[in-house]
């Protein structure tokens, strides 16, 4: 099966298409493929993952040069770091009030 056929099935059901249709919802692409997606990574979702690196490293090594960059961290992708985060106090010069 030609690649313009996959295509046009995909979008539209049938063997030829011209100009942008969708049928299939896009969270059902991002799904695995034993799921019945075509396992393509969500980038929303990819991009919190690396905004929570972010932080996850600003965290853990504020000595590095690159701690103090200002990066836009998306809303979701903090409030779940800080769900999932647990601080020990300990003398308080890790942990910030």
């Amino acid at each position: 099966m030609h690649m313009k056929t996959r295509r046009s099935f995909l979008w539209k059901g049938r063997k030829d298409i011209k100009g942008g249709h969708c049928l299939v919802r896009w969270e059902r692409l991002c799904r695995s493929p034993d799921l019945g997606g075509l396992g393509i990574h969500n980038l929303e979702i990819l991009g919190w993952a690396l905004n929570m690196r972010w932080l996850w490293l600003k965290k853990t090594r504020p000595e590095q040069i690159w701690s103090d960059l200002d990066i836009k961290i998306n809303l979701n992708a903090a409030a779940m770091f800080a769900c999932s985060m647990v601080s020990l106090i300990g003398d308080g010069t890790q942990t910030r009030f």
